[in-house]
């Protein structure tokens, strides 16, 4: 029973850290995306949608990385689900 308790436990630890640093290749990969594409659209909502996006994901991966608090994940979670939101309005 214990050894099942700490696969699970090692299993969600490395699901959780992927997951962190999807978040943070993805923010740099929109934050990078949204200043070349839409370099040449001045004023364009939705490069600043889309680069406000990339920050929430990028804070969230540092975010969840840095510190391992209960508080943490929750913020990391909204962050994540503020940006998401954002990038579906783009």
């Amino acid at each position: 029973m214990f050894t099942k308790i700490m696969n699970y436990y090692h299993n969600a630890k490395w699901i959780s850290r992927g997951f962190n640093i999807i978040g943070m290749v993805l923010g740099a990969y929109l934050i990078v995306g949204s200043y070349t594409f839409f370099q040449g659209f001045q004023g364009h909502p939705t490069g600043i949608l889309v680069f406000v996006s990339g920050l929430l994901f990028l804070c969230c991966g540092v975010l969840s990385i840095f510190t391992r608090s209960i508080t943490t994940k929750i913020i990391g979670s909204l962050l994540a689900t503020s940006g998401l939101v954002l990038l579906f309005i783009a």
